[in-house]
């Protein structure tokens, strides 16, 4: 019997309100696992953990946005990199050293106005952001803003974890 709760934590009006799914908790209210996010590593670490009979919290801060066509066709990725509701919006410093920071191409700037200017030239009172790094928030993570893609890992990658944990279940 799978034991999987999956819990939502949805932002209204800047509160956090839970939503639990409909599965049932384990009787004394302690997991044997919690997963935090549902992208392409915490949805399926937490599917597989309750597969083999252990009681998994899944703890997603995005909400469930599987009727959203923009995450459901790859196709769409343009669209769901760009929906709000597939999307939390961050962006990197990818340099520590703030001129060669200001010499990015892609450097993103709020303007005064709010809006944004990308490249290295910015109007005139707009502060640097860093480089856009949009992050999903909803079921699927940030697979759903990616076109739907995982990038699995090399063979030398599972190597690597076995030379360290001792543990050939990885390869």
């Amino acid at each position: 019997m799978c034991r999987l709760t999956v819990l939502f934590l949805v932002v209204q009006a800047c509160l956090l309100v839970p939503v639990v799914a409909e599965f049932p908790k384990p009787k004394d209210d302690v997991y044997d696992y919690i997963v935090v996010g549902s992208g392409p590593g915490g949805g399926p670490l937490a599917s597989n953990l309750a597969r083999a009979d252990h009681s998994v919290l899944l703890i997603e801060a995005g909400d469930d946005q599987s009727a959203n066509h923009n995450s459901q066709i790859a196709a769409l990725a343009g669209s769901a990199y760009t929906d709000p509701t597939l999307r939390w919006d961050f962006f990197a410093h990818n340099y520590d050293n703030e001129t060669r920071l200001l010499q990015h191409n892609y450097l993103v700037w709020r303007r005064p106005d709010s809006s944004f200017y990308v490249g290295r030239e910015p109007p005139a009172g707009s502060t640097p952001l860093g480089t856009y790094y949009p992050r999903g928030k909803t079921l699927g993570g940030s697979s759903t803003v990616n076109a739907l893609a995982a990038v699995l890992p090399s063979d030398s990658d599972w190597q690597h974890v076995v030379d360290l944990t001792g543990d050939d279940s990885w390869r």
